[in-house]
């Protein structure tokens, strides 16, 4: 069970990012969604700090970047698998999409792989995911062309 007060912190973070429905969405299970996007967000955070040596805070959004809590905190973002959650909070922090590969074949898995370019220039990834929440990733990501080529840039709330 989680406590109360990261209960209401997620829930706060919910309805000022315009996810608010979630709540309404679940419902009499809303107490339980919220204590399994919690332990997620901890996963996300563990391994991101495994990875990184520093840890995310994915609540300090809201005060520093409104605009990037809103995309982070969409149900989509939630869903994700914490690998395709790290890349997501790694474009927030700036990386770019260098790469990517899909492949699909329908009653088959999916495969999903993401390069990425730190500011600094240094290639990282494969993000890879595997489970159907971590398509959804590529509609958040905006699409402009750039001499007459397509460019995929930041990551994005839907609305």
């Amino acid at each position: 069970m989680s406590d109360p007060a990261r209960r209401t912190l997620l829930t706060k973070a919910l309805e000022e990012t315009g996810s608010g429905w979630l709540l309404g969405y679940w419902g009499t299970n809303a107490e339980r969604m919220l204590d399994r996007v919690l332990a997620d967000l901890d996963a996300f955070a563990a391994e991101y700090e495994r990875r990184f040596r520093e840890k995310p805070e994915p609540f300090r959004l809201l005060s520093d970047d409104p605009y990037k809590a809103k995309a982070f905190f969409q149900a989509d973002t939630l869903q994700l698998s914490v690998d395709m959650r790290i890349m997501v909070w790694r474009i927030l922090l700036g990386c770019e999409i260098q790469e990517i590969a899909f492949h699909y074949r329908q009653g088959q898995e999916m495969d999903l792989s993401i390069l990425l370019r730190t500011p600094y220039g240094e290639g990282e990834g494969p993000y890879r995911g595997k489970q159907a929440a971590d398509f959804r990733v590529l509609r958040h990501f905006g699409a402009v062309e750039s001499n007459e080529r397509l460019v995929l840039q930041g990551y994005y709330a839907l609305k």
